[in-house]
């Protein structure tokens, strides 16, 4: 069964209703951790995510570098990466560590510099 027809009878979600579950994690709180949702997360019996594919979801959503997360915030970049998912040079982007993405950008500001030579 594919997840189009297992979700079939389910409705929208709309950022509200989602802010509300993402609140509901952050204990109420208009904020949440980035630790405490990482392990919320790794926690979760019905999450199969790994640590550094929630980190990659995090930055591909722009909260990668957020330490405290505003849920409404959140919730918002969530659904938005749901509805509008990144294309593939994004995923790349995302996966790269960011060492090696400082070195590329420095060996592609080099490459330019020396165009005019």
């Amino acid at each position: 069964m594919d997840i189009s027809s297992a979700c079939a009878r389910l409705g929208n979600y709309s950022v509200e209703e989602f802010e509300l579950d993402v609140r509901t994690v952050a204990k109420n709180g208009a904020s949440i951790t980035k630790a405490s949702l990482i392990e919320c997360l790794l926690l979760d019996p019905a999450s199969d995510l790994s640590l550094p594919e929630i980190e990659q979801i995090l930055t591909l959503i722009g909260q990668g570098d957020v330490e405290a997360h505003n849920t409404t915030d959140l919730a918002t970049a969530l659904l938005a990466g749901v509805c509008n998912p990144p294309g593939v040079f994004e995923i790349a982007a995302a996966r790269e560590p960011r060492s090696a993405k400082a070195e590329s950008r420095n060996a592609i500001a080099e490459l330019g510099e020396g165009a005019g030579d």
